[in-house]
């Protein structure tokens, strides 16, 4: 130890703590068990793995199925009530036009008047 101006001055070998070189720290593997904490429950919502991914997207396609069928028999039903009015009132014209030609076809019928014609037109207007 150096004295200098009442101040101890210690030697340059002994200031100060030692630095020895060891082994570099590793990196901690990630597939070491690691003890169940918030944090590890928080990453694992955050992250997407393959399974969830495939499990959101199959049920993804099973409502987009169910979405579809239903509006395929929204559509089909649409279309049956469409085809049974037209087809009801092409039957209705149908009938009405043969009763039509079965009176005219008839002389009598032509010269109806009176309660005759009245019956005749009744009838008619019926079918």
């Amino acid at each position: 130890m150096f004295k200098e101006g009442g101040a101890q001055i210690k030697e340059t070998s002994n200031r100060g703590r030692k630095v020895t070189k060891g082994p570099k720290p590793s990196m901690p593997d990630k597939t070491q068990d690691q003890t169940a904490n918030i944090n590890l429950i928080l990453e694992s919502f955050g992250k997407n793995s393959q399974a969830e991914k495939k499990l959101k997207n199959t049920q993804g396609n099973q409502k987009l199925e169910s979405v579809g069928a239903f509006i395929l028999f929204m559509i089909t039903t649409g279309i049956s009530i469409a085809y049974y009015a037209t087809f009801r009132t092409y039957h209705a014209a149908l009938t009405k036009m043969d009763s039509l030609k079965t009176i005219l076809a008839n002389p009598n019928a032509r010269v109806a008047a009176g309660e005759t014609g009245k019956s005749i037109l009744s009838r008619i207007q019926a079918s």
